[in-house]
């Protein structure tokens, strides 16, 4: 009998006869198709539920975890058999290639957002590096020229992020690293001064 696999959509043949009930049912071409199959309605049905745990406004407003948070004010869940921030797990929901390495950054610094338009991927240097500007640390508790963490001016900001040379170059022209250099080229740090389009 002739079938198409349900997950892979492979065509394939059964050397057997089969009644018209079972025949009606999915078919699958290898028990490696009917693992996968079952993995992805499994992560579709965390999805569902994830999301209802998630208030949901317009696209460019924060969307809080109505779920359980941790003292710092984050939604935690467990996902894949461990305890995940949820935050994090909004941003790998709906950016499924993303490099699972990397850190889900808040643009809008709202610990219970999960809006996909507000989380960005990054590495740690530059989750840090975009906390120290914002003031998020500890010891650093101001923003722009006037953060004791400050390197630049808003003029030398708004040089970096018009110039065409390198992050590697710039950094070592003005004295910081090529990810603060980065950072204000894609308009995650000193937006205001350079009109870089902000999803904040």
């Amino acid at each position: 009998m002739n079938f198409e696999c349900h997950h892979c959509g492979i065509p394939f043949i059964r050397p057997y006869r089969m009644n018209i009930t079972r025949a009606s049912r999915p078919q699958f071409c290898s028990q490696e198709c009917v693992g996968r199959h079952a993995e992805a309605k499994a992560e579709q049905r965390f999805a569902s539920r994830f999301w209802s745990r998630v208030n949901r406004g317009a696209d460019n407003a924060c969307w809080p975890w109505t779920g359980r948070t941790d003292s710092n004010g984050y939604g935690r869940i467990d996902w894949k058999g461990k305890p995940q921030l949820a935050h994090r797990v909004a941003f790998f929901l709906s950016n499924p290639d993303a490099d699972p390495e990397c850190n889900a950054c808040h643009d809008c610094d709202n610990p219970p957002c999960c809006n996909p338009s507000h989380l960005w991927g990054g590495s740690q240097s530059e989750n840090v590096a975009d906390m120290d500007f914002k003031g998020r640390r500890k010891n650093s508790t101001r923003r722009g020229e006037a953060s004791n963490k400050a390197k630049l001016t808003a003029e030398q900001a708004a040089e970096i992020f018009r110039s065409p040379e390198s992050n590697t170059v710039l950094g070592r022209r003005f004295g910081v690293t090529a990810t603060a250099v980065a950072l204000i080229k894609k308009g995650r740090n000193w937006a205001h001064v350079t009109g870089a389009n902000n999803a904040a």
